[in-house]
């Protein structure tokens, strides 16, 4: 089994949580990219004639995008760290379940530092 193989079997337990932190990266991202097209159509409208109301909608648009974007992006961060954490637990586990099946002749021949 390839190295790969062996951290991708990790990874089955936490599917779910991996399918929506991916998607969380999709929506902060599109959030992050529809910004930038409000502020052309702020500006081409507002160029045309400017009111306190389109200011005020414009404006209240760009920043719940950037709510909306700073909330996917807390989502992305929690659910990918947490299943880091979970995977980092998981390979901590079989590697100590590891040394506890070796013989005790290992531990006889092996330096401490070498395990």
């Amino acid at each position: 089994m390839t190295p790969f193989r062996r951290l991708v079997a990790y990874l089955a337990p936490y599917k779910k949580t991996l399918v929506f932190g991916i998607s969380c990266i999709f929506f902060t991202n599109l959030a992050k990219l529809t910004q930038p097209v409000v502020l052309r159509y702020a500006v081409d409208d507002l160029t045309a004639s400017i009111t306190q109301s389109k200011l005020l909608q414009f404006a209240g648009l760009i920043i719940l995008l950037s709510l909306v974007q700073g909330v996917f992006l807390f989502l992305q961060r929690r659910a990918l760290i947490n299943i880091s954490r979970h995977i980092e637990f998981d390979l901590r586990n079989d590697f100590y379940r590891h040394l506890q099946r070796l013989p005790f002749d290992f531990y006889q021949t092996q330096r401490t530092g070498d395990l």
